[in-house]
């Protein structure tokens, strides 16, 4: 209903010949603003954070991540780190960015996990980073993919993994795979940093990579890059 919500006029409605049955991205836009606040009057924490996405106040938005939605705590910590809100005491920002990125981690959702690690990171709290980094990934977390494959092949060792070509490079192809780019003249990422790692390795590495994906691929999700639901 949200998609429906946010679509430009269609032809019939700029040619005002719409049957009458057919609802315009208003009166889808009032029925979603409605549905989601009975559904927010019930605690539901998605619905929150609709009316957040439909009415763009800010209450909303805390009140979904101080109930606990994922995608809600990543979208506050974000905006907290794009520089919104007032904040008196030094260090009062950076201590909620970190706050609501890790509530955002903790709770599953993979662009949180993919943005604390980069906090710890800043933070020279390569562990943590390293970990964060490790289970974005495994979340399906296509950014945070190519930091695992890079580091786990030393190009470079920015968290202190241990050096697996192998595994680097089953990595790296699930990354080529997942985005092939628009042929052999322009790979997309994987596809262009595989060779540079295959060139370290010896044939019977590069089958071990090879068979190193298939296995992932058995008990991960597929890699995304997570787009916003509902194009919010």
């Amino acid at each position: 209903m949200m998609r429906l919500a946010e679509k430009g006029d269609d032809l019939c409605h700029i040619m005002e010949n719409c049957p009458p049955d057919i609802k315009t991205p208003q009166q889808w836009s009032k029925t979603a603003l409605e549905l989601a606040k009975e559904r927010a009057s019930r605690g539901n924490a998605e619905a929150i954070y609709q009316l957040f996405l439909l009415t763009g106040k800010i209450d909303w938005l805390t009140q979904a991540a101080e109930v606990g939605f994922p995608r809600a705590q990543y979208r506050l910590g974000g905006i907290y780190e794009d520089g919104f809100g007032t904040f008196l005491i030094p260090g009062d920002r950076e201590k909620e960015i970190e706050k609501w990125y890790k509530a955002s981690a903790e709770g599953g959702y993979a662009p949180g996990m993919s943005s604390y690690a980069d906090r710890l990171k800043k933070l020279k709290d390569f562990q943590g980073a390293g970990y964060w980094t490790e289970k974005a990934a495994e979340a399906g977390h296509f950014g945070s993919m190519s930091d695992y494959a890079a580091w786990t092949a030393h190009m470079p060792d920015e968290v202190g993994y241990p050096l697996d070509l192998v595994k680097a490079y089953g990595l790296t192809l699930l990354m080529a795979e997942a985005d092939p780019g628009r042929g052999p003249s322009s790979p997309g990422y994987g596809g262009e940093v595989l060779p540079e790692g295959a060139a370290k390795m010896t044939p019977e590495q590069i089958e071990a990579g090879k068979a190193y994906a298939k296995e992932w691929v058995k008990t991960h999700p597929p890699l995304s890059r997570f787009p916003p639901k509902f194009g919010f």
